[in-house]
């Protein structure tokens, strides 16, 4: 398998992997501890230092 390959693979486990811890850590967190509003904000934060 070339490196780019394995590159892209890894980036979409990783992807996948953040995608459902999002919805277990919200459902743990949310009632108690944040808002959604709050949880939605520290999602678009998370994406933004991602993406630039």
């Amino acid at each position: 398998m070339k490196i780019e390959n394995l590159k892209a693979h890894l980036a979409l486990l990783f992807v996948n992997v953040l995608y459902g811890a999002s919805h277990v850590l919200a459902k743990g967190v949310m009632p108690q501890f944040l808002s959604p509003n709050v949880f939605i904000l520290f999602r678009v934060l998370g994406a933004t230092v991602l993406f630039c």
